[in-house]
C-alpha cells in the first residue's frame, strides 16, 4: 500500500478514500531502558486524523452539523463499496459539509464588508463559494508582492504598504491627494 500524508479532496459529487494501515511509533522510557515500539491500531489512527482535521477548521459546529464531509470507516473498502453500502453516511456528511459550507461563506461575506480586504478571507472559504456555485468579489484573488522594506506580503497594486507605511508606487502616489494633518 502507497503511503501518502495527504488527503485529496473529492471532485464534485465524487468521494476519495485513504486506506489507513496499523503503524509503529518509538516510547521513550527512560535513559536506562531507551525505547520501547508500540503498535498503533490503524482504526486509532483514522479517528484522529478526522477528529483532528474537523476540531481545526473555523466555524466547526458538530452539534448542529456543521462538520467538513470527512469521516472513517473501519476496514479497507472501495469507492464503489462506500458509495453503495455506506450511502447513507455518504449522503448525510455531503448535507453536513454543505450547510458547513454556506456558514463559511457568511462568515467571508460578513469580514469582505468590514474590511474589503482578501486576505482576511480563508481558502477553505473560497472553495466553499465555489463548491456552492455562488459568484463573489471576494473569491477575485489578488496578485502579491512582497514590501521593499518590511516584506509583508500586500497586493501588487498597492501605493503604500500598510504595514510600514513605505510607498511603493511612486508615480501612484503623485496622483494622489491626502488630506492634510496636524
Amino acid at each position: 500500500m502507497k503511503s501518502t500524508n495527504y488527503i485529496q479532496g473529492a471532485k464534485e459529487n465524487d468521494i476519495e478514500i485513504l486506506v489507513i494501515e496499523n503503524a509503529k511509533a518509538f516510547r521513550y522510557l527512560d535513559e536506562f531502558r531507551g525505547t520501547d515500539t508500540i503498535n498503533i491500531d490503524s482504526e486509532e489512527i483514522a479517528k484522529a486524523v478526522v477528529e483532528d482535521y474537523i476540531n481545526s477548521q473555523l466555524a466547526v459546529r458538530s452539534g448542529e452539523g456543521l462538520i467538513p464531509g470527512l469521516f472513517y470507516i473501519p476496514g479497507e473498502h472501495t469507492k464503489i463499496e462506500v458509495k453503495t453500502k455506506y450511502k447513507d453516511i455518504v449522503s448525510d456528511y455531503r448535507v453536513k459539509q454543505t450547510k458547513w459550507f454556506e456558514v463559511l461563506v457568511r462568515m467571508a461575506d460578513d469580514d469582505w464588508e468590514k474590511t474589503r480586504q482578501h486576505r482576511v478571507i480563508s481558502g477553505i472559504q473560497r472553495y466553499a463559494a465555489r463548491f456552492l456555485n455562488l459568484e463573489r468579489p471576494w473569491l477575485i484573488e489578488p496578485k502579491m508582492t512582497k514590501c521593499i522594506a518590511c516584506k509583508t506580503t500586500v497586493e501588487e497594486n498597492a501605493v503604500i504598504c500598510p504595514i510600514c507605511r513605505v510607498v511603493l508606487n511612486q508615480d501612484e502616489y503623485k496622483k494622489l491627494q491626502f488630506a492634510e494633518t496636524r
